[in-house]
């Protein structure tokens, strides 16, 4: 199939998302890093959550009705309760999050729901209320939230339901009885501190977070010690999520085991950059060499207009400039040369 065709690109951008996905739940099926990004970001650092209080759920919540799937899903001990934490990762906005969110949560209670409705004939004795509902008075469901982590520069879309919706000419008091529902977006690039982090997950985060800035990027990797020695899972998410694809090629050769010292990889990064560097210069100067060639033959034929010469020396493929140092040759004339082109 054509590399250049819209379905061929469509497939490569969901083949990468589907990457980035998986790189996010390999990462967060650590506990710790999940109980320290939880308390970090809802306390500031201090421990709400253990981490060995934290179980992994399925990422697929159903209900008789529907199914709805969550990147990552757990369920928290918090004493004799629980509750049911989902994460969504996103790197483009989702101009439907409040809608989605509010669906996983219904699918949630939903389950929830049915599992107590199945439980509950086997009681000795409800009321007609309770065998109507399914539910009894005082049963109750485990709460749940969804934290979404948005890797983007901006997240630019709605975080209410009301956001969504059209309320023009709908008067006030009508509006106002219209159940509203928020999302809790989570902008990685934007945070400013992150020393409530008790992980890696404060590396990753500083990472992505200075990625855009290649000097603070590595000014970052060469000044904390963790980088020399981080998690294989963490140097992925940062690869995945910095933008960073020189960082995946590096990677045989600065893994240690299960770790990698970051800082050796852009050191060899850095030497790569190098190499670059010179080969794009020798490539540069081999172009401008042929053009100037075209140039000089084409003035021994009369003048070249400025348009011609701005083409000539614009020519990024040097096959293309060979063929026309010959075609300049053989041409008797400017204009020769030029509608032969």
């Amino acid at each position: 199939m054509n590399a250049g065709c819209p379905f061929a690109a469509f497939s490569a951008q969901r083949r990468n998302l589907m990457q980035k996905d998986l790189c996010l739940k390999r990462y967060l099926s650590d506990k710790r890093r999940f109980a320290d990004l939880i308390n970090g970001v809802v306390a500031g650092g201090r421990e709400l959550i253990a981490a060995e209080s934290v179980s992994r759920l399925g990422s697929q919540s159903e209900s008789t009705r529907t199914q709805k799937y969550r990147d990552r899903l757990y369920k928290a001990a918090l004493g004799v309760n629980f509750m049911i934490i989902g994460l969504e990762g996103q790197e483009k906005t989702h101009y439907l999050m409040p809608l989605r969110c509010m669906s996983y949560d219904a699918t949630e209670y939903e389950r929830q729901a049915a599992g107590i409705r199945r439980k509950l004939k086997d009681r000795p004795s409800i009321t007609e209320e309770e065998r109507l509902s399914g539910f009894g008075a005082d049963d109750r469901l485990r709460p749940c939230v969804i934290l979404v982590l948005f890797f983007g520069k901006q997240w630019d879309g709605a975080k209410t339901l009301h956001e969504l919706l059209d309320f023009a000419e709908i008067p006030e008091e009508l509006r106002a009885l219209v159940s509203d529902y928020g999302i809790h977006v989570l902008e990685v690039r934007k945070l400013e501190d992150t020393s409530m982090f008790c992980t890696d997950v404060k590396q990753v985060f500083d990472a992505i977070r200075y990625s855009e800035d290649r000097d603070k990027f590595r000014e970052l990797i060469f000044s904390d010690p963790a980088y020399r020695e981080l998690d294989i899972e963490a140097y992925e998410m940062i690869a995945q999520y910095a933008r960073a694809t020189e960082l995946r090629r590096v990677l045989k050769q600065s893994r240690k085991g299960d770790t990698v010292d970051m800082c050796e990889a852009i050191r060899l990064m850095m030497l790569d950059e190098k190499r670059e560097g010179k080969r794009e210069g020798k490539r540069v100067g081999r172009l401008e060499g042929k053009a100037g060639s075209v140039i000089d033959i084409l003035k021994e034929r009369g003048p070249v207009p400025a348009a011609l010469r701005k083409r000539i020396r614009t020519e990024k493929n040097l096959d293309v400039l060979t063929k026309w140092v010959i075609l300049a040759a053989k041409s008797e004339t400017v204009e020769e040369f030029e509608r032969a082109m």
